[in-house]
């Protein structure tokens, strides 16, 4: 969670939702492709290994993303969509940023 929260802005919130998911909240972003740019920008934040006393860890990270009030307008919804699109960056191979889109809903 450090390293997450380096890359983010003051006013941003970072919590874990359970194993290896976290959620980020990105309040006050003007266009979509500013939250695309901050997940990359998390992405990036993976690509140096951890160390932990002798030994070097890589990290992967799958992200997907949802924007209020386009893809939802609770927060419920929010993160549903939000983990929809992080399973379909994960079925495409993991490091990778995905977006909700309304057909990852239909296909459930």
């Amino acid at each position: 969670a450090v390293r997450l929260r380096e890359q983010l802005r003051d006013i941003d919130t970072v919590a874990r939702l359970g194993g290896d998911e976290f959620i980020i909240l990105l309040p006050g972003l003007q266009q979509p492709s500013d939250a695309d740019n901050i997940a990359t920008k998390l992405l990036n934040c993976f690509a140096a290994p951890f160390q932990a006393g002798e030994h070097e860890f890589f990290i992967s990270a799958s992200i997907g993303t949802s924007l209020y009030p386009k893809d939802g307008c609770d927060v419920a919804t929010l993160i549903k969509n939000a983990d929809a699109a992080m399973y379909r960056s994960k079925a495409k191979g993991r490091n990778r940023v995905e977006s909700y889109t309304r057909d990852l809903t239909a296909q459930a």
